[in-house]
Parts: C-alpha cells; structure tokens; sequence
C-alpha cells in the first residue's frame, strides 16, 4: 500500500474532472490539450486559489457539452441538464479545464512564488514565506491569515487585501466562531427534529452527537 499525499489526492480530484469532460491527453495533439495534460501530471491545483466566480454564458457550453457526452435528452435550458447529470466532486476543476481548452485561458504556475502546497491549494495551509502578497488573493483562508498575522507569511497587499476568509473554521478564532457555531448547532437539529422523516434525513441523525 502507498501512503495517502496530498499529491496523490488532489491528482486524483483533478483526474476526475478531467475525465467528467472526457479529456484525453493522449488523443489530443493541440497545445490546449498539452496544457491541461502538464498540469495533470505536474499536479497544478486550481481550486481555491482564489475566489470562485464563473462565467454563465460558458458554463452553458460546458454543460451541454457534458450532457451530449452523458447522453442526457436536450430539452430546455443547460440549467434543467443540471438535475440528471452526473456530476463530479470539486467540478470548478472541470470549468478551468475547459475554460483552457476551448476559452483562451491560460494556467500561471506560481510556485515560485508560493511554495509547494502540502495538500489543496497553497492558499488553504501557505508554506512559511509564501508571497501571497503578490498575488492579491480576494480571499484567503483562516490558517493563510493566521499566517499572515504571526510574521510566518509577509502581510498581504494593502493596496489590494483580501475580502474574504474562507475555512473560517481553521486557524485563529475570530467573528465569535464558537457562539454561532453553538448556535448552528441548535439551528441543525430543530431542523432534523422537524423535518428529517421527510426529507429523508435519517443518516444525519447517525452523527447528530458528533454535533
């Protein structure tokens, strides 16, 4: 057996949206394809490294595109080719891939810059050093700005800082997350109490002490 790495985990994520859009590298001879199949190989994560945003008009194209591979019956709008579809874990994966192969898009391997990720993206858990600085994420998440706070990263751009934090749940407490994660709690289970018979809820209950 091989040791679960953070490598081989995000390889086998990005794998799978590849696949989702029946991608194959070996088929295909265009510089696009030669793109996608070097940062397969190379591991080149691209989720989270910044905050999501997708354009509908492509997003349209990858769908129905996706449903044709699916055989999935065009009727309405690419939005209604959503419910049948099978979809894939962590799909924005899919939209970059696409968005490279048939957009105009390009990768930006920032290494260089960034360090080599232990797992994710190198925003979730930053190596010591890295230059989001020069990056200007618009979000970071709760470890990067702990980080970024204990002089373990460089402070981040005052021009251009970051927005959000996301994975708010790790790193150092802020916004009262312990209180309003208590209150989740109660929200969650007056919701399971009340509505879990018929929303076929029935394995939440199975971790509903792990609250």
């Amino acid at each position: 057996s091989r040791t679960m790495t953070g490598f081989i985990y995000d390889q086998a994520l990005m794998k799978e949206n590849a696949n989702w859009l029946r991608f194959d590298g070996r088929s295909c001879s265009s510089a696009k394809c030669h793109e996608v199949d070097a940062a397969l190989k190379q591991t080149l994560f691209s989720w989270w490294t910044d905050l999501p945003y997708l354009n509908l008009t492509i997003a349209a194209r990858l769908i129905k595109t996706v449903a044709e591979g699916q055989k999935l019956v065009k009727q309405g709008s690419w939005v209604e080719l959503l419910q049948p579809m099978r979809m894939t874990r962590f799909e924005m994966l899919g939209y970059h891939y696409w968005c490279i192969l048939h957009e105009g898009f390009s990768f930006k391997d920032v290494t260089n810059l960034t360090g080599e990720a232990k797992w994710g993206s190198y925003l979730e858990d930053p190596p010591a050093n890295a230059r989001l600085d020069l990056l200007e994420p618009i979000w970071v998440s709760g470890h990067a700005m702990e980080y970024m706070e204990d002089g373990i990263i460089p402070n981040f751009s005052k021009s251009n800082p970051p927005l959000l934090i996301y994975h708010a749940d790790k790193g150092r407490s802020r916004a009262k997350r312990e209180q309003n994660r208590e209150n989740w709690k109660m929200v969650m289970k007056k919701l399971l109490h009340l509505y879990g018979d018929d929303q076929g809820w029935s394995r939440m209950r199975l971790y509903e002490e792990d609250w």
